[in-house]
């Protein structure tokens, strides 16, 4: 089951957190900047050669890993390669790889939506939209369970709750509840199921703590740690009450120095500010034992 391989191999690196891949061209370090930024082929070979050096810096201390596709997609046909790339050489680390596509559509789309997220890219898991129903998600659940997603159900961005709601009421309340039905049949040891919600980690207190009781059979990945202003304790609430169930995200505050960008050793930056988001999950974790 894919949700047991999460489980399994978040427990051998120690840490939940998951790092974003979000190669971003101006700010990448100094010894992989193309000589032509226009040149989308460099370019997009410049981004992989980072995503790929900080898959080699992370390998044995994160087990997830969420490129964002649309970083790679600027790059046309060559960022698509690009992707495919650092999504081979992440699952050859032993990674869990979740792809951020956020895909959402019906029929036939739909299929090719998933086909593309899980045959042709590689990827474990995707993010998906309900914005269209269940039917835009069945295609995606039917490689489960040896395939996964993460279905937007509560973001944090500040217009979110026009069209989300709330835990009590709204379009979200209703994915949630869906998401829980839809996992019942696949179920692990650990009582999870392959279809995971998005629930922002920069949300209320209360309102994180009453997503993780409406979703108790849900991993939730939950972005929002780090740059984006979410803490290590804030994670807490939308953990299980063994501590398990919560993949926090965190994509800038790992890959970039907080201003401008590393140079000749930008690996061991990628490092040391991974170390430091460990070592803070960590120590919010205490709570737990």
């Amino acid at each position: 089951m894919y949700q047991q391989r999460m489980a399994d191999t978040i427990r051998q690196v120690g840490t939940p957190l998951c790092v974003g891949l979000d190669p971003v061209l101006s700010r990448l370090p100094g010894p992989l900047q193309p000589s032509d930024p226009g040149d989308r082929p460099a370019a997009a070979a410049a981004c992989a050669a980072f995503c790929q050096g900080m898959l080699e810096v992370m390998a044995g201390e994160v087990g997830v890993v969420k490129p964002q596709s649309a970083f790679f997609e600027v790059f046309g046909a060559s960022g698509i390669e690009a992707l495919e790339e650092v999504v081979a050489v992440a699952r050859r680390l032993g990674m869990v790889v979740v792809l951020d596509a956020k895909r959402g559509d019906i029929g036939s789309t739909a299929e090719a939506y998933a086909t593309a997220a899980f045959d042709a890219c590689g990827a474990d898991a995707v993010t998906v939209s309900p914005w269209l129903g269940p039917e835009s998600l069945a295609p995606f659940v039917a490689r489960c369970p040896s395939r996964g997603l993460f279905v937007l159900v509560r973001t944090s961005n500040p217009g979110a709750a026009a069209f989300q709601g709330g835990p009590e009421a709204g379009p979200a309340r209703a994915v949630a509840d869906w998401i829980g039905s839809a996992n019942e049949r696949f179920l692990d040891a650990d009582g999870l199921g392959p279809v995971g919600a998005v629930v922002g980690a920069t949300l209320g207190a209360d309102e994180r703590a009453a997503w993780r009781a409406r979703l108790p059979n849900a991993w939730i990945l939950a972005p929002g740690f780090g740059a984006q202003g979410a803490l290590a304790g804030d994670l807490v609430s939308l953990a299980r009450s063994d501590g398990g169930g919560v993949i926090p995200v965190a994509a800038r505050s790992v890959a970039y120095p907080p201003s401008g960008r590393d140079d000749a050793d930008w690996q061991r930056g990628v490092h040391q500010r991974l170390m430091r988001h460990r070592r803070q999950l960590r120590e919010a974790w205490q709570t737990f034992s």
